[in-house]
């Protein structure tokens, strides 16, 4: 019964499909849209048939039209418009920044303060005057006073550290310290000696009674001032340089004793301030070598 079923629906289908095959609906044609009411008015289109619209562009990129060129007018469409060809597009308006307008801030009022002399009319007694933003006084530079007028050299010191160190004792006591350097010299010992005789010849012969006495270490001095005197001995300390004047004299001879110097570079401090004597007693307790001299204090 199923096998027969099948078998009539297939017929009707395929009855079905040839019916179609030759008599189905002719083939469309396309019409042309219809024409517009009024000329110059652009048909009506589809949004699925309109071009794609360019990206915007950013307003500052849009240069502006030149001069010497002219604008391209839009073309006109036809009365008579083609069904293949769509409408163009319509030309996009330029869009141009707005123009800043630059805005001046108000001048500020100048305000000038009333004088003192109008708020205390009456009183008799003249006010100060005021000045102006447009006239400031200048400031008055007041020299610093010292409570005392006397100056003091406070050294010599033969190191420039051993300087600097009492400079910040000083300062740190409220003084104005100066440092000065001063070419002196330094006693570094004793010198004893025989002096100058006349004769190159006569020192020889003092040589000889030295030498006699047992008594060594000596020669003639040939330059300077003493020529032809005996050099006995440099001592460093007094107490060496007495002992061996003592000896000599013991053996005859008439030695002379006189102090050796070299030249240095010692340093002075020049010191004004409010140092009171008790300040001084501590700095010169610290610095017992060193002696104050009293000197005029700078101009100013």
């Amino acid at each position: 019964m199923m096998k027969w079923v099948f078998l009539a629906l297939l017929a009707i289908n395929a009855s079905y499909l040839a019916w179609g095959l030759l008599f189905g609906a002719p083939p469309t044609h396309a019409t042309a849209p219809l024409p517009a009411t009024e000329p110059g008015v652009p048909p009506l289109t589809l949004l699925s048939e309109r071009p794609p619209e360019p990206p915007a562009m950013p307003p500052h990129s849009i240069a502006p039209p030149s001069a010497a060129t002219p604008a391209t007018p839009p073309a006109q469409p036809s009365a008579q418009p083609s069904a293949a060809r769509p409408a163009p597009a319509q030309p996009m308006a330029e869009s141009r920044p707005a123009p800043l307008v630059s805005v001046a801030p108000a001048p500020l009022a100048e305000v000038v303060p009333t004088p003192l002399a109008a708020r205390s009319a009456g009183s008799g007694a003249a006010a100060p005057p005021i000045a102006t933003p447009s006239g400031l006084p200048q400031p008055v530079r007041i020299a610093p006073s010292y409570a005392s007028s006397v100056c003091y050299s406070f050294g010599p010191f033969p190191k420039s550290f051993l300087a600097s160190k009492a400079t910040v004792r000083l300062e740190e006591m409220g003084a104005k310290v100066e440092r000065r350097s001063v070419r002196d010299r330094q006693q570094v010992g004793y010198w004893i000696y025989l002096p100058p005789l006349e004769s190159k010849q006569a020192a020889v012969r003092k040589t000889q009674e030295l030498a006699a006495k047992k008594i060594e270490d000596f020669f003639i001095v040939l330059a300077s001032r003493y020529e032809n005197a005996i050099s006995l001995g440099v001592y460093k300390n007094r107490h060496g340089a007495e002992k061996r004047l003592e000896e000599l004299r013991q053996s005859g001879f008439e030695p002379v004793m006189e102090p050796r110097y070299q030249p240095i570079n010692v340093y002075w401090l020049d010191v004004s301030g409010v140092l009171n004597e008790r300040q001084w007693s501590a700095v010169r307790e610290e610095y017992p070598a060193q002696r104050r001299e009293t000197i005029a204090c700078p101009a100013g």
